[in-house]
């Protein structure tokens, strides 16, 4: 409670102001010209005061508490070893030590780990600076924050006028050891080397560089390890032989007495490209759907077309040389013996054998097959006759035999059991339940094959195929025993999935992995991993999840439509992941909940020691013993050897305010008639 004297005038201050000097002009003049002018004066003056009011003013306070903010870390990190319990302990005894100092109050606040999306690490500053949005930065005592010293915005502390303490979990004797993925390029080109490069470092008290030993292993089962030295850069080449994505994982063994194996390893991803997908297109005579496949490979911007049409009928024969006859010549040794194998893919649209292509050169298609080629015949009536491309004894690997017999009847395509498995096929735009499409228009020819092998994905009149893949080699084969598919496209009946149909069926041919029959696939959102196994079985075999350790989950598959299984694990804890059933594998890295929390988890003091110091706070290891909280006057030192001071701040909040007059007006109003008085009888 505090006294003052205040005015609390009785007329506004501008009228008080100006009836004192209305007031101010007779007594100078009169003191020229009266002896007891200043009886009168003193009467005036008197009337001036009585309006002014002089008041006596009671404050009424009652002083507000001191605010210490408690920080607790209680990211991912804080769980190794027993930070844990450290962080426990040392609240408990802040809590217990500044309950025992009169008008304080504690506020408390926890720092979580960030998104793995966002991945910004512990963000104690930023969760400072929020807890002192609803809160008076000058009744702040201090701020005192339990951590293991991993700030990682540290470069966004607040200035505070109050001094900021950091007390900090773990050991200074801990150590540990991680790997560091420098630089792996995003995307790479197909069957060229792709260089990868990281760092194995031990962080905390080691003696100095050692060596140890790094695993690079493919999503394929294939591995490879090779020593490096800590501290050191290393650098590991690679190519990657399948197009699309192409998991890795580096990984460096795990040493007894590190804080955590979980930065010992890390997983990417490269995008592998083909430069140009070449495809060489053959036409065996102009027709209405020749056009079709030109227009689909075109479309493509990845793939580098070459088209050759024969123009000459074969009933029309002629004395005159191929060169003669062609507009443009056709470099057949250039593209079927000294470039064959630069082409991913050959279609063989409507050909049929009339000498143009010798039969040595038609064996070195067969030949590119078998190492890895792709060949596709879109089959037209002349595949029935005797000038058929399969009457060449070096084609005898297409899946299908022509039995002579061509059928010219109308006929929608129907997808097979194995169609509706099969990537190629499967979920065609249009296709009905069992395999019925009702909204595809009908074609009207097709050759009648017989001795189908392979897979049949689309069958004609009587069951016939009309669509059979195949493998022959390394390579990959298929044939399509009609040429109306350009009925689709001109949209006759309804038309179809033609372009959709086509497209997949030449990037299968060019060994797109989205299109693999067999296929094992898996995907990490936070930690949960989708599974999905496509197969051309009627069921799939578990799969095996195996974690770093050696510890292994069964995986029973749920079938989500014909050929497509599927699995879900959720919560699985942080760590590389090989998926296999068997004969296929593939690789997951599930993050840990803050990944950022595990690239370096050895507890330090340097990130925070220059906010503290700029602050006056002091820096304390809890295995050193949880420091004393004292309260201490501004202006003095605030933290010593195992003591930490909060600074007295001295804030009041005002109940209420009472003010009196110290004499009442109306005695002021007597004392100035009297004197007015006086000094008239005194000059009369």
């Amino acid at each position: 409670m505090g006294f003052e004297i205040v005015f609390d005038p009785l007329l506004p201050w501008t009228i008080f102001l100006l009836l004192f000097a209305l007031a101010a002009v007779p007594f100078i003049a009169g003191a020229f010209g009266l002896r007891w002018w200043s009886a009168r004066a003193g009467a005036a003056a008197l009337l001036i005061v009585a309006v002014a009011n002089p008041s006596l003013k009671q404050v009424e306070r009652e002083p507000l508490p001191n605010i210490v903010l408690l920080g607790a870390d209680r990211t991912s990190s804080q769980s190794l070893g027993d930070r844990a319990q450290q962080l426990e302990y040392a609240l408990e005894t802040f809590r217990s030590d500044i309950a025992d100092l009169s008008n304080v109050e504690i506020r408390e606040f926890s720092v979580e780990n960030s998104s793995p999306e966002d991945g910004s690490g512990t963000e104690i500053m930023v969760s400072l600076r929020r807890s002192l949005e609803d809160v008076d930065a000058g009744r702040v005592a201090s701020a005192i924050l339990v951590t293991d010293g991993q700030a990682h915005d540290a470069e966004f502390a607040p200035n505070t006028p109050f001094p900021i303490h950091a007390v900090i979990s773990g050991s200074r004797r801990d150590w540990d050891r991680r790997l560091q993925l420098l630089n792996a390029p995003a995307f790479a080109v197909v069957g060229e080397p792709v260089s990868i490069l990281g760092r194995v470092d031990d962080d905390g008290p080691v003696s100095g560089a050692v060596e140890t030993l790094v695993t690079i292993s493919s999503e394929d089962g294939r591995s490879r390890t090779f020593p490096v030295k800590t501290g050191e850069d290393f650098e590991v080449r690679t190519t990657l032989n399948i197009r699309g994505e192409n998991v890795f994982h580096l990984a460096t063994e795990a040493v007894a007495g590190e804080l955590t194996s979980l930065n010992n390893s890390a997983a990417f991803s490269v995008n592998a490209v083909r430069d140009r997908l070449k495809v060489l297109l053959v036409s065996g005579k102009p027709h209405a759907g020749k056009r079709t496949w030109r227009n689909i490979l075109k479309s493509d911007s990845s793939v580098e077309l070459v088209h050759f049409t024969i123009l000459r009928p074969a009933h029309k024969s002629t004395n005159a040389s191929s060169e003669e006859m062609a507009l443009i010549e056709f470099p057949i040794k250039e593209l079927f013996v000294d470039k064959i194998h630069e082409f991913d893919l050959i279609i063989f649209d409507n050909y049929h054998v009339r000498g143009i292509i010798p039969l040595d050169y038609l064996l070195n298609i067969r030949e590119y097959v078998q190492q890895g080629g792709g060949l596709l015949v879109s089959a037209g009536p002349e595949f029935a006759g005797p000038n058929s491309l399969y009457n060449a004894l070096v084609f005898d690997f297409l899946p299908g035999e022509p039995s002579g017999k061509l059928i010219n009847e109308g006929f929608r395509p129907m997808t097979t059991n194995m169609g509706r498995m099969h990537p190629v096929t499967a979920s065609l735009p249009g296709a009905g339940e069992n395999g019925l499409a009702p909204s595809w228009g009908r074609w009207f020819r097709m050759v009648d094959l017989v001795n189908a092998r392979g897979n049949v994905l689309l069958s004609g009149p009587g069951e016939r195929p009309l669509l059979v893949l195949d493998r022959f080699g390394d390579g990959r084969v298929s044939l399509l025993a009609s040429d109306q598919a350009w009925l689709w496209h001109r949209n006759f009946e309804g038309g179809g999935p033609q372009l959709e149909l086509l497209r997949r069926l030449a990037h299968w041919m060019m060994k797109e992995p989205e299109l693999e029959e067999e296929r094992l696939s898996a995907s990490v959102v936070g930690n949960d991993v989708r599974i999905v196994r496509k197969t051309l079985s009627e069921s799939a075999d578990p799969l095996f999840l195996t974690a770093a350790d050696g510890k292994e989950i069964r995986i029973e598959l749920d079938r989500i439509r014909p050929g497509q299984f599927e699995s879900s694990i959720e919560g699985l804890a942080a760590g590389s992941y090989r998926i296999d059933d068997g004969s296929r594998s593939t690789i997951v890295l599930v993050g840990a909940d803050a990944p950022q929390e595990f690239r370096e988890t050895v507890a330090t003091s340097e990130k925070l020691s220059r906010i503290v110091d700029q602050s006056g706070g002091g820096v304390f290891w809890i295995e050193d013993g949880v420091p004393d909280a004292r309260m201490v006057r501004a202006g003095s030192a605030t933290a010593g050897k195992g003591w930490m001071g909060l600074v007295n701040r001295d804030k009041f909040s005002t109940i209420d305010i009472h003010l009196r007059s110290i004499v009442h007006p109306l005695a002021f109003l007597l004392m100035a008639a009297a004197l007015s008085v006086f000094g008239w009888w005194r000059e009369n």
